[in-house]
């Protein structure tokens, strides 16, 4: 159950960046300006998720896990998504930032 809060908190930041990139090259109007909104309230919410999960971890732990997690998924959901590059070096970087954040949880 502890973890509910730290999860919810990565997977909102991974969604509000994932809508700022949707954006980066978008004309400014009224739509843009509804989902740089909408990427911005993600955020709003990640903070405050983030900062409610630091009753049950230490920041030491859930600081890393939060960038860890983050870097990763966004990586995957980028490469999907947008097409941007993944590759065997990048897959290597991730597992790299998974043992960095399990060594650091020990």
């Amino acid at each position: 159950m502890k973890w509910i809060f730290l999860t919810s908190s990565i997977l909102l930041n991974v969604l509000s960046y994932l809508v700022l990139k949707s954006i980066a090259d978008r004309p400014y109007n009224p739509g843009w300006l509804a989902r740089f909104a909408g990427g911005l309230a993600l955020a709003g919410c990640t903070t405050f998720l983030f900062t409610r999960s630091l009753k049950d971890f230490s920041l030491a732990l859930a600081y890393p896990v939060f960038c860890g997690a983050s870097i990763g998924l966004i990586l995957v959901a980028s490469h999907f998504i947008f097409k941007d590059k993944l590759n065997l070096v990048n897959g290597a970087g991730i597992l790299v930032i998974l043992a960095g954040i399990f060594l650091v949880s020990r």
